[in-house]
């Protein structure tokens, strides 16, 4: 049989530490600014692998929130390396790295930037058209190119072109 602990080693027990807006806050303000998990756990006063359970099970939502931060971070350096970029007078002996660093840069900010920087265009159905009712001219002048149009249609017209040949000289 095994002994029984002493009261000094054994873990404390009562309610679950738990994940607050405030203690969020502590979380992105010191991971944002370099510090480890051991740090953050101590801030909290909240053992390591609680932190690490947090993350694990996205409690809170807190691993999302973490990568959202770092692709923020991330944006936020690609921008500061653009606008440096844009201030700095070229020569040949800066001239690749600074290429490297730029498209490195405007990569980062057209992933993660897409609302602002990206090139694409996405059509997600989200914009929203005010409805506008057609006058009786518009009205008109559509059901005569809809009868036109049935009309082709019944006449069985080919729609290929003929081929005209010209003798070449």
């Amino acid at each position: 049989m095994t002994k029984k602990k002493p009261k000094a080693e054994l873990q404390k027990r009562g309610a679950k530490p738990t994940l607050n807006a405030e203690s969020m806050e502590i979380i992105r303000d010191m991971f944002l600014n370099g510090s480890s998990w051991l740090e953050i756990s101590k801030e909290l006063e909240v053992t390591d692998r609680t932190i690490r359970n947090w993350r694990n099970e996205n409690y809170f939502n807190l691993s999302d929130k973490i990568r959202s931060w770092k692709h923020e971070q991330m944006l936020e350096k690609a921008e500061q390396n653009l606008n440096e970029i844009a201030n700095i007078k070229i020569d040949k002996k800066n001239t690749p790295l600074l290429k490297i660093v730029a498209d490195k840069s405007q990569y980062l900010t057209e992933t993660l930037g897409k609302a602002n920087y990206s090139k694409s265009i996405e059509h997600t159905g989200t914009i929203k058209h005010e409805q506008t009712l057609l006058t009786d001219e518009q009205k008109d002048i559509m059901l005569e190119l809809l009868q036109e149009q049935k009309k082709l249609k019944e006449s069985n017209v080919p729609k290929t072109l003929e081929i005209i040949d010209v003798e070449c000289e």
